[in-house]
């Protein structure tokens, strides 16, 4: 999740050693789609992202990686609050449209998809979407896209 405009982006993974090579491409696709730069990385101090992977390539690319305590999801109020938002959000989704567990990704991906086009008071009543591309989300499905 971004900081400045609360956009999340979803990665669908197996398992945790995935985690590396998703952050990399992450990395990739940020300096590629908006010619920005990461140049901090929260996490819950979770082995997935204090391997030698993850914690080369932050060195490699400057970017400052900043663990919480042990034990204190507070320190990370809005990433957690963020994930219960996305968990919420697909379980509605799975739970009203009747679908079996193994859809649950999908879910996700679309709850992320819905949440980053919902206004937020925290934005100013603007979207995640439109804080991010500098202009309103489209709501007509014809020409709606998936990203982020």
């Amino acid at each position: 999740m971004d900081d400045f405009t609360r956009t999340t982006w979803t990665q669908l993974l197996q398992n945790k050693t995935q985690v590396g090579p998703a952050i990399i491409h992450f990395f990739h696709m940020i300096h590629t789609q908006f010619h920005a730069s990461i140049f901090m990385v929260r996490s819950d101090n979770g082995t997935e992202f204090i391997n030698s992977v993850c914690l080369q390539f932050f060195s490699d690319k400057g970017v400052v990686p900043h663990k919480s305590i042990v034990g204190t999801p507070q320190q990370n109020g809005i990433a957690e609050r963020k994930h219960k938002h996305l968990l919420s959000t697909a379980w509605a989704i799975r739970f009203q449209a009747g679908l079996p567990k193994h859809f649950w990704g999908e879910c996700l991906l679309a709850a992320t998809h819905i949440i980053n086009k919902l206004p937020a008071a925290i934005l100013h009543w603007h979207s995640p979407f439109e804080k991010l591309y500098g202009k309103p989300p489209t709501y007509d499905k014809s020409q709606s896209h998936w990203l982020p």
